[in-house]
């Protein structure tokens, strides 16, 4: 998870809004000429969306890959580390960079 407003995108996307395990439900945005899935907007996580970071230019590390349960077979997670089934407890994931940041942010 990101900041939303830390993420530019260039380019038209469009989104659908999907269910999720919950019942609340996001939004899932995606490039209007390929069809790549780019972020998600989940409704319980409101300010910061869910990047898929083989899209962005400058390739970031993941802290985690969520709902692994549900990926394609051909997906190769490298590092299995970080993986989890469902969502995580942020407070014991997260870097405490991390926390601190989402706690400032938050303020605002």
């Amino acid at each position: 998870m990101i900041f939303e407003d830390d993420l530019i995108v260039e380019g038209n996307v469009s989104s659908a809004e999907l269910p999720t395990g919950s019942g609340k439900g996001y939004r899932a945005y995606f490039c209007i000429n390929c069809g790549v899935y780019l972020y998600c907007k989940y409704r319980v996580a409101v300010g910061r969306i869910a990047v898929r970071t083989a899209t962005l230019d400058n390739l970031i590390t993941p802290q985690a890959h969520i709902f692994i349960k549900d990926k394609d077979p051909w997906i190769d997670i490298k590092n299995k580390e970080i993986c989890f089934d469902t969502m995580y407890d942020r407070d014991k994931v997260w870097s405490e960079e991390s926390l601190k940041r989402l706690e400032e942010k938050s303020k605002k």
